[in-house]
């Protein structure tokens, strides 16, 4: 299937006065278009056709430079339209906020170190804010199209965020003057999206877990599940092997939102890839608890393997693995390592957890 123009989403006189209809307007439609013009007729009839954009990339032959530039141009423009969305932009805050002061001690320093990589790009090229696994966030730059998914691109991690200095990007409004181009651009970000973008960053995990939460069946069961005093002890017995060390690098925790909608599409995703390492965590007070748990899964017949946190005060607990949850719970949570990061999300059927989760990079790693 060809690659397509994509849809902004947005006027090109959104961005303005940061950045003008007629530079969007050709940015859009004449450069990004021909990129994708380019890169159709480069792929067409090779094994590349057919595969998405990442995949193209990240296994690339850098001496295919027809694939090279302008399949990067593709991918630098979609992410580059992405984050300038006007709609809806909120600011930085949560655990993207926590991962660029970490690595840069404040907002204010980011800017000043992404706007530098900007500006010391000689000719054209891209500024860009990466991802890695661990939560850690870096500052790059790349010449002409390459990315960071390429193949020693020099920069690594996912891009999460994108600038870009070639001049056709600024030239109509700004001239000469990148660095005031820059400061326009980091004015417009939109910070909603770019979190967005660092949470598909952890779609390559090593282990699923779905977390089942007030569930009130009454009814008990002789069947019992394995039943855990505190996290300290289910991290120890489940994430951890004989000798205390990590044999989960990452995983993928979620709260069922509500459990009785949920808990069947996760069941069907157990019995479509049997393989796929998953389990079911239930908070709850230590009290008939793993009767209950037990019962009210045999009733629904979810065959997922399940464990009990029974520590009889789960927002004590969550209090700890989530200080800033609000006292609002979070539909979902993915951990690496300790760290941890918040999206919403509501599945509404098996192939949605299905587009929200990289399954086979699961299977591979369990």
């Amino acid at each position: 299937m060809a690659f397509t123009l994509p849809d902004l989403g947005y006027d090109y006189n959104a961005l303005e006065p940061q950045i003008d209809a007629r530079t969007m307007e050709i940015h859009h439609t004449k450069h990004h278009n021909a990129y994708i013009t380019n890169l159709n007729k480069a792929i067409e009839g090779s094994p590349l056709e057919g595969k998405s954009i990442e995949e193209i990339l990240t296994g690339l032959d850098m001496t295919n430079m027809a694939v090279r530039n302008n399949g990067g141009g593709h991918y630098n423009h979609s992410l580059f339209w992405e984050v300038l969305n006007p709609k809806d932009r909120g600011y930085l805050t949560g655990p993207l906020r926590e991962a660029i002061e970490a690595a840069y001690g404040s907002k204010e320093n980011f800017e000043k170190e992404f706007a530098q990589a900007a500006m010391t790009r000689f000719g054209s090229g891209w500024a860009w804010l990466c991802a890695h696994k661990g939560g850690k966030v870096e500052i790059c730059s790349t010449s002409n199209q390459d990315n960071p998914l390429m193949p020693a691109s020099g920069c690594g991690g996912t891009p999460i965020l994108g600038v870009d200095v070639w001049e056709h990007a600024y030239y109509l409004n700004y001239q000469n003057r990148r660095a005031d181009y820059l400061t326009a651009f980091l004015d417009i970000v939109n910070w909603n999206v770019v979190e967005k973008n660092t949470m598909q960053r952890f779609k390559h995990l090593h282990f699923l877990i779905y977390f089942i939460w007030g569930l009130t069946a009454t009814a008990q069961s002789d069947v019992a599940v394995p039943l855990y005093e505190d996290f300290a002890s289910f991290q120890k017995v489940v994430l951890h092997d004989e000798t205390n060390q990590v044999k989960l690098i990452n995983f993928w925790a979620t709260w069922c939102k509500p459990c009785v909608k949920e808990l069947p599409y996760f069941q069907q995703l157990h019995e479509k890839y049997p393989e796929l390492p998953m389990v079911l965590v239930s908070l709850d007070k230590k009290a008939d608890a793993n009767g209950r748990i037990a019962r009210f899964l045999a009733q629904r017949k979810i065959t997922i393997p399940v464990v009990v946190l029974a520590d009889g005060r789960a927002n004590d607990w969550i209090d700890k693995v989530s200080p800033d949850w609000s006292g609002s719970i979070p539909a979902t949570l993915v951990f690496n390592r300790g760290e941890k990061f918040f999206f919403e999300t509501d599945f509404e059927s098996m192939e949605a957890i299905e587009a929200a989760i990289d399954i086979q990079s699961l299977i591979k790693n369990k």
